[in-house]
C-alpha cells in the first residue's frame, strides 16, 4: 500500500502497431488496463516528444500532445481497496466511492453517444449507491459544422445538467474493476461497455426502477429549458404532457461504432450493430426494423 509503479513506454497522438517491429501506445490506453487486487492512482505523466525534450509533470487532460514515437513515463501510485463491489457495502462507505465517465480526448463521439455514455454510468452509480460524478469531458467537433458545434453542446449540457456540474480532473481516471475492492472516497472510470452490461443484467423491476428515475429526472429538467422543447410540444398551463407527441429514432446500419454487448439488449429493436449477414441498405429489411420499432413504442 502506497507503494510506486514507474513504467514507460512508446506513445504517439494515436495508437499503432508496427507489425514485427513494436507497438506504440496512446497516452490514455494504460488506464484501460486492468490492475487486480488494487487501484493505480496516476500521481505524475512526463514524456519526452519526437525532438528529444521532456515534458515535465503534464496534465492530460490539457495537454495535446502531438508525436509519432514518444515514450510516456507514468507514476502510480497503488491504493488497497476496503469497500466491497455490493450496493451494501458501497452505500454504507464514508466517504462513498465515485463512479464518472472519462472520455478520451480524441474521441469521435456525436453529442447523444457523448452523454449516452455518462448516463448509464450515472445509472449503475445509483443502482450501487455510489457517488457519480460528471467529467468536464470535451466535445468531438467531427461531426458538426463549427458554427453548429457550440449550439448543440449548450443544449446537450442543458439537456444532461441533472447528472450535475462538470468536474475537472486533471488527469485521467483509472478503470473499475469490479473484481477489486474498492477504495473509499476514489474517484473510478467506468467503461461503457460494463455499465451496459452491469444494467442488462438486473432483475426486471431493479432495471425498472432505475429507469424511471431516470425519466423523473429527464420530466423535471427539461421543465427549467423549455425551449428545447419541440414547439407543437409546448407545456399547455405549465402541463409538458399535453400537445402533440414526437418520436424520433436512430437507425443505424451493421456500423463498427459500437459492440453487442449481449445475445439480447435493453431495448429488443437495438441491435443494428451486429452482423446478422444481410447486405447493407436492405431496404426490406430495414423498412420491417423501421415498422416494428414504431409499433413498440406506440
Amino acid at each position: 500500500p502506497g507503494g510506486r509503479l514507474y513504467i514507460s513506454f512508446p506513445i504517439a497522438t494515436e495508437a499503432n502497431v508496427i507489425f514485427n517491429k513494436h507497438r506504440i501506445f496512446s497516452p490514455y490506453d494504460i488506464f484501460l488496463w486492468p490492475s487486480p487486487g488494487c487501484m493505480l492512482k496516476l500521481v505524475r505523466f512526463d514524456y519526452v516528444d519526437d525532438a528529444g525534450d521532456l515534458h515535465q509533470n503534464v496534465n492530460l487532460n490539457t495537454e495535446n500532445i502531438i508525436a509519432k514515437y514518444g515514450c510516456g513515463i507514468y507514476t502510480f501510485e497503488k491504493l488497497i481497496g476496503q469497500v466491497d463491489f455490493t450496493p451494501e457495502a458501497i452505500s454504507a462507505a464514508i466517504p462513498k466511492p465515485q463512479f464518472s465517465f472519462f472520455m478520451d480526448p480524441n474521441n469521435q463521439e456525436g453529442a447523444g453517444s457523448f452523454y449516452q455514455r455518462p448516463f448509464l454510468a450515472s445509472m449503475m452509480a445509483e443502482s450501487l449507491g455510489a457517488q457519480f460524478v460528471m467529467a468536464s469531458n470535451p466535445h468531438s467537433d467531427c461531426h458538426y459544422h463549427q458554427e453548429d458545434r457550440l449550439i448543440i453542446e449548450q443544449d446537450w449540457e442543458k439537456i444532461f445538467s441533472f447528472m450535475g456540474a462538470p468536474t475537472h480532473f486533471t488527469d485521467p481516471l483509472q478503470q473499475l474493476n469490479p473484481d477489486n475492492q474498492l477504495v473509499a472516497g476514489e474517484t473510478y472510470h467506468v467503461p461503457f461497455e460494463l455499465s451496459y452490461q452491469y444494467l442488462a443484467r438486473l432483475q426486471p423491476d431493479q432495471l425498472q426502477k432505475i429507469l424511471e428515475s431516470a425519466r423523473n429526472q429527464f420530466r423535471e429538467n427539461i421543465q427549467r429549458y423549455p425551449e428545447l422543447l419541440p414547439k407543437k410540444y409546448q407545456a399547455i398551463d405549465g402541463d409538458v404532457s399535453s400537445g402533440e407527441t414526437i418520436i424520433a429514432l436512430h437507425l443505424r446500419d451493421s456500423s463498427k461504432g459500437d459492440s453487442p454487448f449481449s445475445p439480447k439488449t435493453l431495448l429488443d429493436w437495438q441491435m443494428f450493430s451486429r452482423d446478422y449477414g444481410l447486405p447493407d441498405n436492405n431496404p426490406d429489411y430495414y423498412s420491417k426494423l423501421y415498422a416494428h420499432a414504431v409499433n413498440q413504442i406506440v
